[in-house]
């Protein structure tokens, strides 16, 4: 072959490759998640009532890793059958696993979904790292508050004209009827992330006060429990005072299929409109050129305000790093449902009181299985053959399609191949 003719191969072949890369990334999100709306406004919140939030934030102490949210509250079914005796020394040597509640069982933890996602692509920006490396990016901090009456400056917060206008536009038309629920702080430190998600997702029957909330995010990206659906309106805004784009901590959004994401700034007071719920989202990396502190997922790991604007971040007890509120990106999330009729918004306080008409799990996963053996050819003998966890694994895969990292040649995060395959070590130890 002459040269010339050898050009017009190579470049054939690069055309080709790259068409292949971006149909191979082009995200497919169920079309139920799409095209809903989304609204960015500077200066939300008050800048009294900021201050007011950060005070609140420093009066609260401790901040668990979001790993550990059930420390906030109970639900029925802590997990679908997959749990395992929790190791002498504490930890789950299975890297998906982590301990319960009690300590007492290893479990899949609430956001297996993001986490798994995260793990084996990356994130967002499709880091390459260590097994410890990714898991401590996202073991972020923070806590769940859903007694909002205890707290006054986050009831102004939802009587506020400006949430109220953004709330009637994010609910459906036909459903404009507010319940303010729950509020949360989310604070990374440098080098942490939020990952690809969808929010605790609430069904008229099934919320994470009876079922763990990776199943929750199986169902409403199934589609079949579409008319028990539970809209919200929350708002996604940053206490923090500091203003540079060159840290990173974007909130980035999918409204579409397309390959790449909205993205929008963190800036001060800022907020952001969704139903996150329904909407896939996360935030990049804060600070995506540091790595953050290296913690375990089975410890007890802290982030703690010691006074005088100084925080440590503690596992087991132990500090690990310390950093200066100015470090951290801090956001509050507030959410509140969207309803029909205030017979509707009764008709769902009375189900959760009185726990009426919930579902086993095991019903759940058998609507689960016959939908993966009538529309994905899965044979029915096989589904009931695996274990829990081996189920669970395979609702993950085949329901949850988060997008995958839009640049980069390769868009699998190979490092983490040898805390599966111990043989690579060596070698990914000289790459990665």
């Amino acid at each position: 072959m002459d040269v010339h003719r050898m050009k017009i191969v190579y470049i054939l072949v690069v055309i080709v490759a790259y068409f292949a890369n971006r149909w191979y990334r082009t995200p497919n999100i169920p079309e139920h998640l799409l095209n809903h709306p989304a609204t960015f406004v500077p200066n939300l919140i008050e800048e009294d009532a900021a201050k007011e939030l950060l005070e609140l934030v420093k009066g609260m102490h401790e901040f668990p890793t979001n790993l550990n949210d059930l420390n906030f509250y109970d639900t029925v079914y802590e997990h679908i059958g997959e749990a395992q005796k929790i190791e002498s020394d504490g930890k789950c040597a299975d890297p998906f696993l982590v301990p319960n509640k009690d300590g007492s069982l290893c479990i899949l933890p609430g956001r297996i979904d993001v986490a798994k996602h995260f793990m084996k692509y990356g994130g967002v920006e499709g880091k390459k790292e260590k097994f410890e490396v990714a898991a401590s990016r996202l073991l972020s901090f923070g806590r769940y508050i859903f007694d909002l009456t205890s707290y006054p400056i986050v009831e102004k917060l939802f009587a506020s004209e400006k949430f109220l206008h953004g709330a009637k536009s994010t609910c459906p038309p036909h459903k404009q009827i507010l319940d303010p629920f729950q509020f949360n702080f989310i604070i990374q430190v440098p080098g942490q992330s939020v990952a690809l998600h969808l929010d605790a997702v609430y069904f008229l029957h099934a919320t994470r006060f009876e079922y763990p909330m990776w199943l929750l995010s199986v169902m409403a990206h199934s589609g079949l429990y579409k008319e028990e659906f539970i809209d919200q309106v929350q708002v996604v805004g940053y206490v923090h005072k500091w203003e540079d784009s060159r840290r990173g901590g974007k909130f980035v959004y999918y409204l579409n299929n397309s390959i790449n994401a909205y993205q929008e700034e963190p800036l001060p007071r800022a907020g952001s409109f969704v139903d996150g719920s329904k909407i896939i989202h996360a935030a990049t990396i804060y600070y995506p050129d540091l790595k953050p502190p290296i913690m375990d997922k089975s410890a007890e790991n802290k982030l703690v305000y010691q006074g005088q604007d100084k925080w440590t971040v503690t596992s087991n007890g132990k500090t690990l790093k310390t950093f200066k509120t100015d470090d951290l990106r801090i956001t509050i999330v507030y959410r509140a449902r969207c309803f029909e009729s205030e017979e509707k918004k009764a008709q769902f306080s009375r189900i959760r009181e009185t726990k009426e008409d919930i579902r086993p799990v095991d019903e759940i996963l058998e609507d689960l299985k016959k939908d993966l053996h009538e529309t994905r050819g899965y044979s029915m003998e096989k589904l009931n053959a695996f274990s829990r966890y081996d189920l669970g694994m395979i609702l993950l895969d085949e329901y949850i399609k988060y997008p995958l990292p839009p640049h980069g040649l390769i868009p699998v995060n190979y490092c983490l191949a040898d805390r599966f395959y111990p043989w690579l070590k060596p070698i990914l130890d000289r790459i990665c």
